[in-house]
């Protein structure tokens, strides 16, 4: 997958003479003038056959470059639409992983903002096993909470 995530990006973000979409759509635009001065051969001003057939054929020739043209401005489009789509599901599978992080710490960081407010009157700070059973409830709820995670498959 790196591999052609590599070779993908150097096809569409190739710059060695410009902008390959400006390319393409410039030689369209240009060949659409030319394709249509060519198809006129047919009209009355030109009498002579062999002008007539020499420019029906160019005229068929800037048509064939024009659909060539227009089959590889699709093709391009879907290799930039494929690689965005694989830059888009590497971000969401780091966002995930960033997401499981936060969501595990986040009561655990409640728990111990709450125990470090130095208040005299708190029930749990009198007991001889209240900062065991503190640490012992934060163990807990982390490993529920990666239990959980790891059901709904949130490591895949």
């Amino acid at each position: 997958m790196r591999r052609t995530a590599g070779w993908t990006s150097r096809a569409v973000n190739r710059r060695p003479g410009g902008n390959c979409w400006l390319r393409l759509t410039c030689t369209r635009w240009c060949w659409r003038p030319a394709r249509n001065r060519a198809a006129a051969a047919e009209s009355k001003a030109f009498q002579a056959k062999e002008l007539a057939v020499y420019l029906r054929d160019l005229a068929s020739t800037l048509q064939n470059g024009h659909n060539a043209a227009e089959r590889f401005e699709g093709r391009l489009s879907d290799l930039h639409q494929q690689y965005v789509t694989t830059q888009q599901d590497k971000m969401n599978s780091r966002l995930q992983t960033l997401t499981v992080i936060s969501a595990v710490f986040l009561p655990l960081t409640l728990l111990a903002g709450i125990y470090g407010m130095n208040f005299e009157n708190m029930p749990e700070l009198q007991e001889s096993y209240g900062y065991p059973a503190v640490l012992g409830l934060m163990v807990m709820i982390a490993a529920v909470m990666l239990y959980v995670f790891y059901r709904r498959g949130w490591f895949k």
